[in-house]
């Protein structure tokens, strides 16, 4: 492991290692700092929502026409019966990795709030209300986003819970809380989607720009120079990357599987993601295209869902 930051601006002798692992236990007894952003208001698409409806339609309408044929089968039992028709495969889907018979799914949308994302102006806002707007009519998907953002003095993460689309104009970059710890939205995400404790299946998509710097007022000794108050600031080192990672690894453990739509305009977060999320990255700076994949991950994984191609 590098170094794992500064202390107060100095470098200073750790257990880095026992930092992380602090640092990793406080992410799941951090509380979340909840706030409402201010109102920009949004703009629906409603060309596109209606096309991500009707092509909900169109998967809905093929599963329950298969059911039809299949004679009088519940839910459950027509998905084994798919599994059977094709000699008892499953085809492979990078989304799901487990064969839970399920109805339904339950999808969270983490979206970076921080200031780095200000590009992207109402964009994501437009982008999340055109999803609400043709998620309406489906009793199939709960949807709901949760927008993030993080202190710039401590390791302690804001959110707003968006579970409708009037809510939609609150999703914009944080003029306040500017940066954005990872782990701690994630962990927060994953505890959130599992409360539902239905058979649905979960997902988790994330939109961000990079992984985190972390800042934390240290509440205990680690050594002579890094003791308990003073200022840490985890800055290009691996610690972030490693709590995030941890953070993905401990939610698909839990059987809530992350993909990270990657917007990249900062190159210095580049390799850094590529190897935190492998296959279950994508990466772009064209933001028409996290558009795309935002819609095509949403509509392949209900399809996936409904054939039993888990």
């Amino acid at each position: 492991m590098s170094n794992g930051g500064s202390s107060s601006g100095r470098g200073c002798n750790a257990d880095w290692v026992k930092v992380e692992n602090d640092l990793f236990e406080l992410s799941h007894e951090i509380k979340p700092i909840f706030k409402t952003r201010s109102d920009n208001g949004y703009t629906i698409n409603y060309q596109l929502s209606k096309s991500i409806e009707n092509t909900l339609q169109k998967i809905k309408g093929k599963i329950d026409m298969e059911i039809s044929e299949a004679g009088d089968l519940d839910v459950n039992e027509f998905i084994r019966f798919k599994v059977d028709k094709k000699a008892g495969t499953i085809q492979d889907f990078n989304l799901f990795e487990t064969e839970t018979e399920v109805n339904g799914i339950d999808i969270i949308l983490l979206i970076d709030c921080s200031n780095s994302m200000r590009s992207l102006k109402q964009q994501l806002a437009n982008l999340s209300a055109t999803i609400f707007q043709a998620l309406e009519k489906s009793n199939q998907v709960n949807f709901k986003v949760i927008a993030f953002s993080a202190k710039h003095t401590d390791y302690q993460h804001v959110i707003e819970i968006i579970d409708n689309k009037s809510k939609c104009g609150h999703i914009h970059a944080d003029s306040e809380d500017i940066h954005d710890n990872h782990n701690l939205n994630i962990t927060y995400a994953v505890e959130e989607i599992l409360k539902s404790n239905s058979d649905n299946k979960k997902l988790i998509l994330m939109i961000t720009d990079g992984y985190p710097e972390i800042e934390w007022q240290v509440d205990r000794d680690y050594s002579s120079t890094l003791k308990k108050g003073a200022h840490l600031l985890l800055n290009g080192s691996d610690i972030p990357r490693n709590l995030m990672e941890r953070s993905v690894i401990e939610a698909k453990n839990q059987e809530v599987p992350i993909f990270c739509i990657f917007y990249n305009h900062i190159n210095a977060t580049v390799e850094p993601m590529r190897k935190l999320f492998r296959g279950m990255l994508f990466e772009t700076s064209d933001f028409k295209q996290v558009e795309k994949m935002l819609i095509k991950k949403l509509t392949d994984s209900i399809e996936k869902l409904n054939q039993g191609g888990l």
